[in-house]
């Protein structure tokens, strides 16, 4: 308690990927009504950096367990060899669990997390997002907007269901027109991706510049890389969507609050891309990007909490082609020497947190 204020100000630095809908918020304002979705990203991403330096080693040490475990537990693709470490780290969080919060600490919840999580991934074949509530109160919170008053409140929800039905059946036999974007607005109330430029592999969004002012370095690569010398057929764009990934480079300026720039790329490097190179030729696309290399002492703890890696900085710069990208990284900066990467356990249903 002592240390909240801190263990805060470093929490609300945090800018995470845009697949985590909420933004960090004051543990000193908001930790008696956080939601489950922020107590999942506490869990999984913000606990450990926020909390080395302030919490004691032995508790940190123990909560790693458990926070790796979860982290394995959600995947996409789970191993044997995955469950069997899952396994063994939830096994250590629950038959210490008295050591450092006492006898009769181990209430049911930390029971069946420890006894028997693991046991229903095997039994029900699948990671534990895949039979989570969180979809479920995510459609409560749907029906909710349906109901306007305290009257027939079934028939509010099946009128509301069917005008939705009906504006689409309509929507889809349309012509072009302004009444049919009104529509659309009414039916997709999110912000729609709009794409300037379809590229070979990737579509751009956003206004291109040209790289004519560019010298040095960084020229020279981009030639080498994209074997184009002419600088006039390559132009400068900031944001690409590549398969379901929406990358922005660094130099997007517009960008505050989420860092969506560090990525990984199908050799296993990790990078922070500054922006994206388009070839006009080729219709291909590339990335100028900054070079991560893992920290000597990469873990939080030998034992544990392997899921969350540390990086450091390295003064190289590369240009890769946007197909060689496999993921968008979850990166955190505690401070200008201390920073981290974390791989997003999967992209179905709430591992793309609320």
């Amino acid at each position: 308690g002592n240390h909240l204020r801190g263990i805060s100000k470093r929490l609300t630095g945090i800018k995470p990927p845009d697949y985590v809908e909420r933004l960090p918020r004051d543990l000193e304002k908001h930790f008696a009504h956080l939601k489950a979705t922020e107590l999942q990203a506490w869990l999984l991403y913000y606990a450990l950096p926020c909390l080395s330096g302030y919490l004691p080693a032995k508790y940190l040490k123990h909560f790693a367990n458990f926070s790796e475990a979860i982290h394995l537990l959600l995947g996409d693709c789970i191993t044997e060899a995955n469950l069997v470490r899952a396994e063994t780290l939830l096994d250590s969080f629950y038959s210490r669990f008295s050591t450092p919060y006492g006898e009769g600490s181990c209430g049911l919840n930390v029971h069946n997390v420890g006894a028997h999580l693991v046991f229903y991934v095997r039994l029900c074949q699948g990671p534990i997002f895949a039979w989570s509530c969180f979809g479920f109160e995510d459609w409560n919170a749907s029906i909710l907007q349906a109901v306007h008053g305290t009257g027939d409140v079934t028939r509010q929800i099946l009128r509301h269901v069917s005008a939705q039905l009906k504006l689409k059946n309509f929507f889809a036999t349309m012509p072009k027109c302004e009444a049919k974007d009104y529509i659309s607005r009414l039916i997709k109330p999110t912000r729609q991706w709009k794409i300037t430029q379809n590229a070979k592999d990737c579509t751009i969004s956003g206004a291109v510049s040209n790289l004519a002012d560019l010298t040095g370095e960084e020229l020279h690569l981009i030639k080498e890389v994209t074997s184009e010398q002419d600088v006039t057929q390559l132009s400068k764009a900031l944001r690409v969507q590549y398969g379901l990934e929406r990358l922005y480079g660094k130099d997007y300026k517009r960008m505050k609050k989420r860092i969506c720039y560090a990525v990984l790329t199908k050799k296993g490097e990790i990078i922070a891309i500054k922006y994206f190179i388009y070839c006009k030729k080729s219709k291909c696309v590339f990335a100028l990007a900054q070079l991560f290399t893992l920290d000597n002492d990469c873990f939080f703890f030998s034992q544990s909490g392997h899921h969350i890696l540390r990086v450091n900085e390295v003064d190289s710069t590369v240009v890769i082609p946007v197909s060689e990208i496999q993921e968008k990284l979850f990166f955190v900066s505690i401070s200008q020497s201390v920073k981290f990467v974390i791989r997003m356990p999967n992209m179905h249903g709430h591992g793309i947190l609320k």
